[in-house]
C-alpha cells in the first residue's frame, strides 16, 4: 500500500480479483453484444484462463479481438489458446509434475527416444490450433 502526497487515501498496486472479474465479464458481454464476432464468446469457458493471466494481459488480449474479429471463427477457442500461450491456461502444479515425470523417464532411458514436453503436454497441438483459428 502506498500513500499519495497530500492525501490520506491508500492505494494498492495489487489487482482486486473481483474488480478484474467484473471488467473481464463486462468486456466479454460487450464483445458478444456489439463486437460483430462470427461466434459468441462463451464466458464460462474463458473466465478461468483469463483470470490466470494478469488483468492487464487479459484486457489487452480481449481488446486485440478488434484486429482479428473478421478472421476468427471461434473467438472462445482463440482466447483460451492465447491464455495458454501467455502461461495462464495450465495448472502450474500439474505442469511441474509433468515436467519432472518426463525428466525422470528420460533419465531412465527406457524409451527409444526421449519424451518432449511440448508434444506430451499438447502445447504443440494447441499452438497449431491457435495459428489456424487466427488465420
Amino acid at each position: 500500500f502506498g500513500v499519495m502526497k497530500g492525501s490520506t487515501k491508500r492505494t494498492s498496486k495489487r489487482e482486486d480479483p473481483e474488480e478484474s472479474d467484473r471488467k473481464i465479464r463486462q468486456t466479454v458481454a460487450w464483445w458478444n453484444r456489439y463486437g460483430e464476432l462470427q461466434q459468441q464468446i462463451h464466458y464460462d469457458s474463458v473466465k478461468e484462463p483469463l483470470t490466470r493471466i494478469s488483468s492487464r494481459q487479459a484486457m489487452q488480449l480481449l481488446n486485440s479481438l478488434e484486429d482479428k474479429k473478421d478472421r476468427l471463427v471461434n473467438p472462445t477457442g482463440w482466447i483460451r489458446a492465447e491464455c495458454q500461450r501467455l502461461g495462464g491456461g495450465e495448472d502450474r502444479e500439474l505442469d511441474t509434475k509433468i515436467r519432472r515425470t518426463i525428466g525422470w523417464i528420460n533419465h531412465q532411458k527406457v524409451l527409444k527416444e526421449p519424451l518432449q514436453y511440448v508434444k506430451v503436454s499438447g502445447q504443440e497441438l494447441l499452438s497449431t490450433h491457435a495459428s489456424h483459428i487466427a488465420g
